[in-house]
């Protein structure tokens, strides 16, 4: 009996050893890993624009590029794929000027479109006759990962990776973590699936090496560095608790007021960031709130920012347009100037993009309201249901033969009755945007 309960204590010792070494071999890859880069955003710099007679003149970063005025506009295209337009007033001096960035279709590090065209309002400055200046700063093309590996409180190795720009977290909010050798393994279930995503670590413990589907190549990550690690959390976890603060005034209108002043709970304002910072990034279903402001009574009474957000960082507004196109067309008509409705015909508002292809009469039928509630009739739908429907918005994102989206989207053939059935899709924000835009000018 004494040999066997040796034999059995051996083993269990052995047992357990084996699983220390195992855990340790796992363990060198504990941590915050982290990964930045940026991409070229075209020209910018200091923008002079000059009128000589009927001609105009821009130049920007050594390149110059000119062409006359339409009416009361002028635009003017760069070879590089960005173009300069201006709104004149009657007298043709310019009123207004914007800047549109070329969309960056020719790096194959993009291969889902993600950094579109877009355009900007530019600050125009007088230096002397038929002469302006502005400084032209696209916004940033970053890609930042985080990728932080732990043990959760069964001790099961667990990984969770973040991305700030895109919110894309690899296959799950929370991955399992399985290893064999220099490969880990980051699945959303503990058995490998199709989309897992793997790393290497080699012989460096510093650097992990994966390959990041959205940027098309592999990545090297490493260890977060305390000032990188601070924009991992909604607050840096170095910062103390946060109390309640009124808001600065950056003079963008809104009147400030002190909660407490107009009867509000400041306790209760507390307890909705604590809510919000207290969260844990990595856990299973994590709050990402880039930010939360309270206005009561036509007052700001609470502004806050999380995870390195602040007031001048630009967002994306994706799927927020859904409901700010409906605020938008609620607002042109309470200040009139326009005659569009929800009952606005969208061929109507838009026929000098047609003739459009797939004749249909139903394509006359669609309102501005059916592109509001996502129910066009066009073949268009964004569900990820294979096969794709033609109008998905991946595809009307990533493809080139029609880039304005308004046409792509009017080019479709029809599938039902408008106002016959929902589909969720994001072109028919494009086309009501489209409506809005062109009866507002």
């Amino acid at each position: 009996m004494r040999i066997a309960r040796a034999l059995v204590a051996g083993c269990c010792l052995l047992l357990s050893l084996s699983s220390a070494q195992a855990q340790t071999a796992d363990d060198t890859a504990l941590g915050l890993w982290y990964y930045r880069t940026t991409f070229p955003v075209g020209l910018e710099g200091e923008l002079t624009v000059t009128r000589r007679g009927d001609r105009w003149r821009v130049e920007i970063a050594g390149q110059s590029a000119e062409a006359r005025a339409q009416g009361d506009n002028v635009r003017i295209d760069f070879p590089e794929g960005a173009t300069f337009r201006g709104a004149l007033d009657p007298r043709g001096r310019l009123d207004r000027g914007y800047w549109a960035r070329r969309e960056m279709t020719h790096d194959p590090r993009y291969p889902e479109g993600a950094a579109q065209a877009y355009a900007g309002p530019l600050i125009l400055r007088a230096d002397g006759a038929n002469r302006w200046r502005a400084n032209v700063e696209p916004l940033d093309d970053p890609l930042t990962l985080y990728l932080n590996i732990f043990r959760d409180e069964t001790g099961t190795l667990k990984a969770a990776i973040r991305n700030p720009e895109q919110n894309r977290f690899g296959p799950a909010m929370q991955l399992f973590v399985t290893r064999d050798g220099p490969t880990l393994r980051f699945g959303a279930a503990t058995e490998p699936a199709e989309g897992d995503l793997f790393a290497t670590m080699m012989a460096d413990p510093e650097r992990l090496t994966m390959y990041w589907e959205g940027i098309n190549r592999f990545i090297a990550l490493r260890r977060a560095t305390p000032e990188q690690a601070a924009l991992f959390t909604a607050r840096p976890r170095s910062e103390p608790r946060y109390t309640y603060r009124v808001p600065q005034d950056v003079g963008d209108g809104w009147r400030i007021t002190r909660a407490r002043d107009l009867g509000v709970d400041e306790a209760g304002l507390e307890r909705a960031v604590h809510w919000i910072t207290d969260i844990d990034p990595s856990v299973r279903r994590a709050w990402m709130v880039h930010s939360i402001a309270v206005a009561y009574r036509g007052q700001l009474i609470l502004d806050e920012y999380f995870y390195g957000n602040g007031e001048n960082i630009p967002h994306d507004m994706r799927s927020a347009s859904k409901a700010l196109s409906s605020v938008t067309l609620g607002a042109v008509m309470l200040e009139g100037g326009s005659s569009i409705t929800p009952d606005t015909p969208i061929t109507q508002v838009l026929s000098s993009f047609g003739p459009f292809e797939n004749p249909d009469p139903r394509k006359d039928r669609i309102l501005v309201r059916h592109a509001l509630t996502h129910t066009t009739g066009l073949d268009c739908d964004d569900a990820f249901e294979e096969p794709l429907s033609p109008g998905n918005e991946n595809i009307m994102q990533t493809q080139r033969e029609e880039p304005n989206w308004w046409r792509f989207m009017l080019n479709l053939p029809m599938a039902h009755e408008p106002g016959e059935r929902y589909a969720y899709f994001s072109g028919g924000i494009s086309l009501a945007g489209g409506a809005l835009t062109m009866a507002t000018g």
